[in-house]
């Protein structure tokens, strides 16, 4: 993982130059090496779809096709697998293939509404999408786009719902939850994020009314320049996250997404980094349907008090809903939670109870410097209106089990917060009194945090360079 692009290409050219016998018929198995025939008319190689060849992607998949292992994948400018019409492809991405994003032409993968993508890799051979640049920096290129059939609260009709994305990748939305793009299992992706404009942003992988039925099981998003993950709308259920350095939020959620999330660890750097999580319903409609109500569990936030946009560890706004269980947030510039909006403030209580649509239970805060909570008062809405109960209540008292340690540390509850070497496990007494839904997506835990103790499964699949 620590090759660079320029070094690769060489050696892959060179070692395909040799194989292909300038082009003449290999005598170990009666064919030509240089024989293109069979590539679709976006994939080009240096040396046909062989061991140690260069292929670059254009352009739009129309059927299925499968990156290889050993061979150097490209992806020169916008790649779309599936035209959102009559072709609805596979792709196929092979345990322990790396594939590069060009630098300097918004180069990003982005799977169509009803194709997919079936990329599985292992622990021992996680699939690698990263910067092709021999020095990666964050937002060199795109990242990966799934747009499905979700529900969303954008469009009036969803049986006629055409959302266009960010960066250009494409149309999702639809009425159907249970949708399936496909499958990512130990995929990681790096240096991403290309920004199109300030308000026109990629993301490292953005989830556009991706349904459950799509498998989302240990990713990583290393230093991406806009946020880590955001979900838009849909209900992609997701396990076992990985996101550090992200220069803006970590994981995002907007317009209606009603999935799960379970065992996650962000970690902001001190070069940059916004919030931990950034939580919306609808910009324009704070009370638009569907509401946006993850349920989450087994999450460690920890924030950098020195990122110099630093912000804070959980904020939750414009009439989201939210099911939170074993929390850990801490060591955020700005505070641990912070709850906006009097959409959000409303739709929280029934009468003076829970109302079930925003609950957070047996997680705990500390060593945020903004503090453990931000109180809001009539000065921060429009219009004028006073919160009828107050964001440290509202963790302490209306919700369960919960601790606010107004004296703590982070690391009285994590073994490490290391950037080259993490020990994210649960630590002190974060190593009991956490819990899950009932629900029987969610696995059993007792720990709070995204890591219990002895079970490490961030360990030996995910990267940790900066450049």
């Amino acid at each position: 993982m620590r090759l660079y692009m320029t070094a690769i290409l060489a050696s892959a050219l060179t070692l395909g130059l040799a194989a292909c016998d300038n082009g003449e018929t290999d005598p170990t198995d009666g064919t030509d090496d240089t024989d293109t025939s069979d590539l679709p008319s976006n994939v080009s190689c240096s040396d046909g779809l062989n061991p140690d060849s260069v292929c670059t992607v254009t352009g739009t998949f129309t059927a299925d096709f499968t990156f290889t292992a050993d061979v150097v994948w490209v992806l020169d400018g916008a790649v779309f697998v599936g035209d959102d019409a009559d072709n609805c492809p596979t792709l196929t991405v092979d345990a322990g293939t790396t594939v590069y994003g060009a630098t300097g032409k918004r180069s990003f993968l982005a799977i169509a509404r009803c194709a997919k993508i079936d990329a599985q890799g292992t622990a021992d051979a996680p699939i690698v999408f990263t910067s092709g640049a021999q020095s990666r920096n964050p937002g060199d290129w795109g990242g990966i786009i799934l747009n499905g059939y979700g529900l969303n609260n954008l469009c009036a009709d969803p049986n006629d719902c055409n959302v266009e994305s960010e960066g250009d990748a494409g149309f999702y939305g639809g009425n159907d939850n249970a949708d399936d793009s496909g499958i990512l299992k130990y995929v990681v992706v790096t240096h991403a994020g290309d920004q199109v404009t300030d308000e026109d942003q990629l993301n490292g992988i953005a989830f556009q009314g991706v349904g459950s039925g799509t498998e989302v099981d240990y990713i990583q998003i290393h230093r991406n320049r806009d946020d880590g993950i955001e979900f838009f709308g849909g209900a992609a259920q997701v396990k076992h996250v990985v996101i550090t350095g992200a220069h803006d939020d970590s994981i995002d959620w907007t317009n209606g997404w009603t999935g799960k999330l379970q065992h996650a660890v962000v970690q902001q750097y001190d070069d940059a980094g916004d919030r931990g999580i950034e939580a919306d319903n609808n910009e324009d409609d704070n009370a638009a349907s569907p509401r946006s109500k993850p349920t989450m569990s087994h999450v460690t936030l920890l924030g950098s008090k020195n990122a110099p946009e630093g912000d804070d560890g959980m904020k939750l706004r414009r009439g989201t809903g939210f099911n939170g269980y074993s929390f850990l947030v801490a060591n955020f510039g700005g505070d641990c939670i912070d709850v906006d909006n009097r959409e959000t403030y409303e739709n929280a209580l029934s009468g003076a109870n829970l109302s079930g649509e925003l609950t957070i239970e047996n997680s705990i805060v500390v060593d945020c410097d903004g503090g453990l909570f931000d109180e809001d008062d009539a000065t921060d809405f429009d219009p004028e209106w006073t919160p009828t109960w107050l964001v440290a209540d509202w963790f302490t008292t209306l919700n369960s089990a919960n601790t606010a340690d107004e004296t703590g540390v982070t690391t009285d509850y994590i073994e490490s917060t290391s950037l080259s070497s993490p020990n994210w496990a649960s630590k002190g007494d974060a190593t009991s009194g956490g819990a899950a839904p009932s629900d029987s997506w969610f696995d059993r835990g007792t720990h709070i945090g995204g890591v219990a103790p002895g079970s490490d499964w961030t360990a030996g699949w995910i990267v940790t360079d900066m450049n």
